[in-house]
């Protein structure tokens, strides 16, 4: 991980693009992880543009957290409940192939979030 980085984009199709090499410049991992994280932020910056169309923009944060993973961020203006958003089969893939994921809804946004593990974490014990 280089360090904590964050960007704001269109609401666009374009912005997973944008987002894909944003992943890419600020974060070190492996091409598996670097797929993981390719394939999941163009999904939630899809969700966004497509079920979203009315957010001013969409802000993408790239952290790391304590154990090891890096964790990414795509939030947006969300006016609305949670009981209007919609939930599919994208969600399920963030499910499936993400170490860990979330969401957060303060302040009228949206805040979905994954995690991937970092080059030279564990995901079984070393004993």
């Amino acid at each position: 991980m280089i360090g904590p980085a964050s960007k704001n984009l269109p609401v666009t199709p374009e912005a997973a693009f944008e987002a894909r090499q944003f992943v890419r410049l600020n974060t070190v991992l492996d091409s598996m992880r670097h797929t993981e994280a390719d394939l999941l932020v163009t999904e939630l910056i899809g969700n966004v543009v497509t079920h979203a169309s009315d957010a001013s923009e969409i802000r993408l944060d790239v952290t790391p957290d304590d154990e090891r993973r890096i964790r990414i961020t795509v939030s947006h203006p969300f006016h609305r409940g949670l009981d209007d958003a919609p939930w599919g089969v994208g969600l399920t893939l963030v499910d499936r192939v993400s170490q860990s994921w979330g969401w957060e809804h303060a302040a009228e946004r949206l805040s979905v979030w994954f995690t991937v593990r970092s080059p030279g974490a564990h995901t079984v014990s070393e004993e």
